[in-house]
């Protein structure tokens, strides 16, 4: 009998908790829920691609990255932007240029900023970008761009009318890098507005030499015009400078020497490069009905780029000389490879929308002048005295920790079979010389 008012005790206060909630039965009202990032409000492409479609409706793969989501993760440059992107990864590029493989094709020339090609090969920072457009597929599906299986549009920040800020960052890494950004937007009158972007780096890592300084700077001035339309007038200049490491050479396994993790097979006189770049652009856009818009953009820049580099062709397991006790030899090769290139284009394209029945039609039509000038030369490392074992342009040095330090350019380091120092000059071993002269209308 005890047993059975113990269970009809919790029973008998469940019946009363359940009529109790039955009886009541006016359970408050949420509030109203905003969704952040929905896809109403999801990210679309910039007016440089050419097209008014939403991006659900754009055949093609594609992804947008934010100025949002480039703070939030202190994106610094495109390599950044490539190691989150699906279907696109980064190569080395010889530690000069950004080098993208888009769906396994490697490219260097596949870059855009606002809608205008940007393919001379440097490291483009993000300090003056609000949004990355990155296009995996045939874009001719798209806009008629030339990019065989895709490519990496930049949007540039534009100056904000009837606002004033100052933003600064700043970021410093273990190894010792630092970077500055400066973004801040100058309120004029209620139709116009200026905003400044400055930029500088200074890289540092684990390896001897390498250094890295950029510095870049980016005025913008936005003009809402009496036509209701916009015109954006930019000046970048950008200088950078950094040093070039091929890392080390490899075994007769064919896999990187263990021991050699350390070393630098390169000379800090000897191996950098340096671009500096002016780049002026003016884009004027407009309404000409509520469901068509043209677009004018008028853009110059001119870009000096050099790189050099000496590095290892060639890797000795043991000594020439027979003697265990002796530095171990080292096959060296170099080249010196410069680019003066000045582009103009000129661009007005419409982009608009209209429907038949049932059926929406997106259109875009537009006339295009291109006028580039380019001048490249590249000479490869032309030494003073060769040894056995040596090609006609390499020589073979005596390796050690002292004469990688001193640098090979010093005349620490001497050939194995020669007394005294060796010296190299990128003056009269020519390779090639191209000059190109490219309209396009």
């Amino acid at each position: 009998m005890k047993y059975k008012n113990k269970l009809l005790l919790p029973l008998s206060a469940i019946f009363a908790l359940t009529s109790l909630g039955y009886a009541q039965n006016n359970t408050p009202e949420l509030s109203p829920m905003s969704v952040v990032g929905s896809k109403s409000n999801g990210p679309t492409l910039s007016s440089g691609m050419k097209t008014s479609m939403p991006t659900k409706d754009i055949p093609q793969s594609l992804s947008i990255i934010s100025k949002d989501q480039i703070n939030a993760q202190g994106m610094k440059n495109i390599s950044d932007i490539l190691d989150y992107t699906p279907g696109v990864n980064n190569s080395q590029g010889e530690g000069h240029r950004d080098s993208a493989v888009i769906r396994g094709m490697r490219t260097t020339q596949d870059f855009y900023r606002d809608g205008v090609r940007d393919d001379v090969q440097y490291y483009r920072p993000l300090y003056n970008i609000e949004q990355i457009e990155v296009l995996r597929g045939p874009n001719a599906l798209l806009s008629g761009f030339g990019g065989a299986y895709g490519l990496i549009n930049r949007v540039s920040k534009k100056g904000v009318i009837g606002d004033n800020f100052n933003t600064l960052s700043a970021s410093i890494d273990t190894f010792g890098e630092t970077v500055f950004q400066l973004d801040g937007n100058y309120e004029i009158d209620e139709n116009k507005a200026l905003r400044v972007n400055i930029f500088g780096e200074n890289l540092e890592n684990h390896r001897d030499y390498y250094y890295g300084d950029s510095f870049g700077v980016n005025p913008t001035l936005r003009m809402k015009l009496s036509d209701g339309g916009t015109l954006d007038i930019s000046y970048e200049y950008l200088n950078q400078e950094r040093f070039i490491d091929r890392g080390i050479p490899t075994g007769n396994n064919f896999m990187p020497i263990e021991s050699l993790k350390d070393y630098v097979f390169a000379d800090p006189s000897q191996n950098f490069s340096t671009h500096e770049a002016h780049i002026f652009k003016a884009v004027y856009e407009h309404e000409l009905s509520d469901s068509l818009n043209g677009r004018f953009v008028a853009s110059h820049s001119d870009h000096d780029k050099l790189y050099q580099n000496l590095y290892v062709s060639g890797y000795f397991n043991s000594p020439v000389t027979g003697d265990s006790t002796a530095a171990l030899p080292i096959e060296l090769d170099g080249y010196i490879d410069t680019t003066q290139r000045r582009t103009s284009v000129l661009n007005y394209s419409l982009n608009g929308e209209y429907e038949t029945g049932s059926i929406v039609h997106n259109i875009i039509a537009g006339i295009e002048y291109i006028d580039t000038s380019n001048n490249n030369d590249r000479y490869n490392s032309d030494w003073n005295s060769t040894v056995a074992g040596g090609a006609e342009d390499e020589a073979i040095f005596a390796l050690s920790r002292q004469t990688l330090n001193n640098g090979f350019g010093t005349g620490a380091i001497t050939p194995l079979t020669t007394a005294g120092p060796i010296s190299n000059n990128y003056t009269s071993d020519r390779k090639d010389k191209t000059l190109g002269d490219l309209s396009v209308f």
